[in-house]
């Protein structure tokens, strides 16, 4: 049996999947966000992390795809919009036509979303097409935009490049991140270890 190592991992299966250094990256990626902003997050795992943390910030207001992280905010009382869509089974994502169209009229002061990995690419990158045009979309709306993700995306690769390095305002990631991809992101984004 041969197995494709482009195979996309289940939302469970991604969470579970170095949760120390999630957990670190969430703690450095909420010092972004400021009482009173209106933000807007992806459905990857280590963005559901920084929305377990939310609670720490006053008067947020938060537009999401995934009804996982939305759930959390709603438990903290935090101010949250879920936008529409199909769920996708893997990554329990709102996606579709219906989703970008909600993003697309939203004004936000932050996007902060997730990658499956960057290896031998010029920018984040995710496993299917549909959650492609919904972090553009997330990315056309927001102000500022900041790509969460462990130290293993750096070697991880991934099918769907969404954006260029050079469009972010910042990667925050574990402090194993080894030097060398260090050095080269931070000739196009500002890299933050937690």
């Amino acid at each position: 049996v041969v197995v494709n190592d482009l195979r996309e991992p289940s939302f469970k299966e991604k969470y579970a999947k170095n949760k120390e250094e999630k957990t670190e990256i969430a703690k450095a990626a909420l010092d972004f966000l400021s009482d009173g902003m209106i933000v807007l997050m992806d459905a990857g795992s280590t963005v559901y992390t920084l929305a377990k943390m939310m609670a720490l910030k006053k008067n947020l207001t938060v537009f999401t795809n995934s009804p996982k992280s939305a759930q959390v905010l709603d438990d903290f009382r935090i101010k949250t919009y879920l936008v529409g869509g199909e769920i996708r089974n893997n990554s329990n994502a709102l996606v579709g036509g219906w989703a970008v169209r909600a993003i697309s009229e939203i004004n936000a002061d932050i996007a902060i979303l997730g990658t499956s990995g960057f290896a031998g690419r010029e920018g984040p990158c995710v496993e299917n097409f549909e959650e492609c045009e919904v972090k553009k979309a997330m990315i056309k709306s927001a102000n500022q935009v900041i790509v969460v993700g462990d130290s293993s995306k750096a070697k991880t690769h991934s099918m769907i490049e969404y954006a260029k390095w050079r469009d972010m305002h910042a990667f925050v990631t574990d402090a194993k991140l080894d030097d060398a991809t260090n050095q080269a992101l931070a000739q196009w984004v500002k890299v933050v270890l937690a």
